[in-house]
């Protein structure tokens, strides 16, 4: 007989990255949904520590402006963070994301990294649906802010850059 009770919701989970990309990549391929705890307070307030989100895969000539990508980094850790758009570099293509916290800055991911979209997060019990109406104005609004705050600096650096004589 278990002695766990029904009312409390299973802990078991991948902690590994790696080991969790391994595993959710294919299952994506196959037209299924990932589940991922989220880890840290750079997407907040949209994303915050504990809320899970769910995953769906995603190419990246299919993300939107405002959509969430969720991807690995470098060093073989998983993020979601806001898609600003593709920039080209000599190497190739990049993705620009960004969290939403005030303190985040954007990041450029290579394509190959992405493995899906969110498509829905559950905060406090509550699951919201990202490609409805509501959260899609949200989030494209979240996204243009996150691009016009480092508007300024921008600005400022063009205006140095063309007021040297020549």
């Amino acid at each position: 007989m278990s002695t766990k009770s029904p009312n409390k919701k299973s802990t078991d989970h991948i902690t590994d990255p790696l080991l969790f990309s391994e595993i959710a990549t294919p299952l994506l391929d196959a037209g299924n949904h990932v589940r991922f705890l989220a880890h840290g307070e750079s997407m907040a307030p949209s994303i915050r520590n504990g809320d899970i989100l769910e995953i769906a895969a995603c190419t990246p000539t299919k993300l939107k402006f405002g959509d969430i990508a969720f991807y690995r980094t470098p060093a073989g850790n998983l993020r979601a963070h806001r898609f600003l758009g593709r920039r080209p570099r000599r190497s190739g293509n990049t993705l620009r994301v960004c969290g939403d916290s005030h303190a985040a800055q954007i990041e450029h991911v290579n394509p190959d990294e992405l493995i899906g979209r969110v498509v829905a997060v559950e905060q406090y019990a509550r699951t919201t649906v990202l490609g409805h109406l509501g959260p899609r104005i949200t989030a494209v609004a979240v996204a243009l802010f996150q691009l016009f705050r480092f508007f300024p600096g921008w600005l400022r650096r063009r205006a140095q850059f063309s007021s040297h004589p020549r």
